[in-house]
């Protein structure tokens, strides 16, 4: 198995004219992957640990080791975002109906819950439900403390364990905090009169939590008043927001422009700053910072430090209607997956799409591109899902008929390549 070098980017800097030490930009990481899965089938969502690969689809989990399935497990619901800590997982399921260990089972249309697994074997371990009186989408599942933290969307009432909470709106955007055997320790919720959701939570590096999502017209968070950056807040705009260890509100920024803006994730990096992503339209504006959209849209990516200050913010695309659908990230840089149409550029030049949509992964730092792989393909190709821990990522795609990453053959159907940072 192929093991590739790590890189110590903080311990190394160069000087410039003046003689003021600033760090190196950092290496985008070679194509040659890690490992692959090469029949995956359905996948909805995708979690790694070393060699341990997880994926969800349809109403199946699996287990890989080093690209070789371990394990399945049928459930009742269609399953969603997954998350590894250790030897438990933790599963977003949504539908309707019963679920074994909820006595009510899936309340909503569609209803959520979680299922905690254990990563080994797929056996059951503890379920605990996500329901509301309309409806409730788990968006977004991470190991945080001892647990994990999970977060989403909901309209009318929601009940996750024993607490409650109503939207003020259309829609709301929740986060909750889990314990390893499935407790709830915590119930929040932000949004306002509008349509709001929070598309990731993550634990961040002094034990604390940081949101990112979306939200339209004027919108609380923690009583702390989101205001739309342009207009009459008929729109959606994003927002990223740090939390301390205490659960006290350290910073919120917000980004976006007129038309309608949305969130696809955050990431944590270096010096505790955070990176998040969007797909974004026309003039934006980022924490302050002006970008300007190239075609229809266009994916953004903001890297913020620790304080909340703003360290980078560019938009990647071309002229016509390119997007973003996930982020994750390692020390300095961020690998960003997403679609294109016709043609856009990166740090070697030009790629254009064969067919209407073309999927794509990035990988980019505070200062910019490193490196663009084009998905390619005749038919329809698109990253499924993204996932990330210390020592590399994981890219999920879908495709029918003949397709490439960077140009390398990609076996028919759904696969997962692994590479290292």
């Amino acid at each position: 198995m192929l093991r590739l070098p790590r890189f110590a980017l903080a311990a190394v800097v160069v000087f410039g004219a003046a003689g003021c030490p600033r760090p190196v930009r950092p290496v985008a990481p070679t194509s040659t992957p890690r490992w692959t899965v090469a029949d995956a089938g359905a996948i909805d969502g995708l979690a790694i640990e070393g060699d341990v690969a997880v994926v969800t689809g349809g109403r199946t989990v699996s287990g890989f080791r080093a690209g070789v399935r371990a394990w399945q497990r049928d459930l009742p619901a269609a399953v969603g975002p997954v998350a590894i800590r250790g030897q438990s997982l933790a599963v977003a399921v949504s539908g309707t109906g019963p679920l074994d260990g909820l006595p009510l089972g899936l309340r909503g249309d569609p209803g959520a819950a979680v299922v905690g697994l254990d990563a080994i074997a797929g056996g059951p371990r503890w379920v605990l439900g996500v329901g509301a009186t309309e409806w409730s989408v788990v968006r977004s599942i991470a190991p945080y403390r001892d647990g994990f933290v999970i977060a989403g969307s909901f309209a009318g009432t929601l009940r996750v364990g024993d607490r409650v909470v109503t939207s003020a709106g259309s829609s709301d955007g929740f986060w909750a905090e889990l314990g390893s055997d499935g407790s709830l320790r915590a119930l929040h919720r932000m949004g306002g009169a509008g349509a709001d959701a929070i598309a990731a939570a993550i634990a961040t590096d002094d034990d604390g939590l940081a949101l990112a999502g979306t939200y339209a017209g004027d919108a609380e968070l923690a009583e702390v008043a989101l205001a739309p950056v342009y207009g009459d807040g008929t729109t959606s705009d994003g927002f990223v927001a740090r939390f301390a260890a205490d659960g006290a509100l350290g910073w919120t920024r917000t980004w976006g422009g007129p038309a309608i803006d949305a969130c696809a994730g955050l990431t944590l990096t270096d010096g505790g700053g955070l990176a998040v992503a969007g797909t974004v339209r026309g003039l934006v504006d980022v924490a302050g910072r002006r970008l300007d959209v190239a075609g229809n849209a266009d994916a953004m990516i903001a890297f913020f430090d620790r304080a909340g200050a703003i360290r980078g913010a560019f938009t990647v695309g071309g002229g016509d209607y390119d997007g973003v659908t996930a982020i994750v990230g390692h020390g300095d840089r961020v690998a960003i997956a997403g679609w294109y149409s016709g043609a856009m550029t990166g740090p070697r030049g030009p790629i254009a799409a064969s067919g209407a949509d073309d999927g794509f992964v990035a990988i980019a730092s505070p200062q910019g591109l490193l490196a663009l792989w084009p998905i390619s393909s005749a038919s329809a190709a698109s990253v499924r899902a993204l996932a990330a821990d210390a020592t590399g990522f994981g890219i999920a795609i879908d495709h029918d008929g003949a397709a490439t990453l960077q140009g390398d053959a990609l076996a028919a159907g759904a696969v997962i390549r692994a590479f290292s940072w």
